[in-house]
């Protein structure tokens, strides 16, 4: 059974989301401020964290900014401050999606269920070596190369994984947000422009591998 951690310290919404959580066949464990958050996380046994944002003791920023203390697990995130400036900053310290404040539990649990479907798709699947040097490591989760591991975000990792194990095919922003986010909301492109860049500069040297096709999306190169 898979467990979710919720870090929320409105006790009624955390309750309504657990119950709700349990219903559909997760397991829960509650958390009501930042610090006895990061300390159930680095506990390692939790699969997904929803976090809020405005929680006592340490707040969901800071929670996300100590994420390379605890285990890498998808984290979505929960805040009042919805504007688009709050929701890149969510993306850009590696939040895997953002939910503002009211939102449908239902909806939640779908996004739970897509960002959980991946991480299982991507367990038990071989290493990739390519002759990029591009390695793929989809038990861990982890992209390498040449041997240099890139320090990706989980979104990061799947929305690399996805273009670079289909080369020189055109992904749209929407179709990157439905197979990467689990949605089309088209208020959300540049956090499908925020990634790309950050993954850019991550790749460094190799930056050039993933190509801007104006006016239609995204496509991975690494022949040219």
């Amino acid at each position: 059974m898979e467990r979710i951690l919720i870090v929320e310290d409105s006790i009624n919404l955390s309750n309504a989301i657990k119950l709700y959580l349990e219903k559909s066949g997760y397991e829960v464990v509650q958390a009501t401020d930042g610090a006895e958050g990061l300390i159930r996380a680095r506990k390692g046994d939790i699969d997904l964290m929803i976090l809020d944002i405005m929680i006592p003791s340490l707040n969901g920023w800071e929670i996300l900014e100590e994420r390379s203390s605890f285990q890498e697990i998808p984290i979505i995130v929960l805040s009042a401050k919805g504007e688009v400036a709050d929701r890149l900053k969510g993306y850009d310290l590696g939040a895997d999606d953002y939910l503002p404040k009211p939102f449908s539990i239902k909806e939640l649990v779908g996004k739970i269920r897509a960002i959980l479907r991946r991480t299982r798709l991507s367990d038990g699947q071989r290493t990739d070596e390519r002759s990029d040097g591009l390695c793929i490591n989809e038990p861990s989760r982890s992209i390498a190369i040449h041997g240099n591991a890139l320090d990706l975000t989980p979104r990061e990792y799947d929305l690399l994984l996805l273009i670079s194990t289909h080369p020189n095919r055109v992904y749209s922003r929407e179709d990157l947000l439905e197979r990467v986010w689990g949605d089309r909301d088209v208020t959300d492109y540049r956090t499908v422009d925020t990634h790309i860049k950050q993954i850019r500069t991550k790749l460094g040297v190799n930056r050039q591998w993933i190509k801007t096709i104006w006016g239609v999306g995204y496509k991975f190169d690494s022949t040219g």
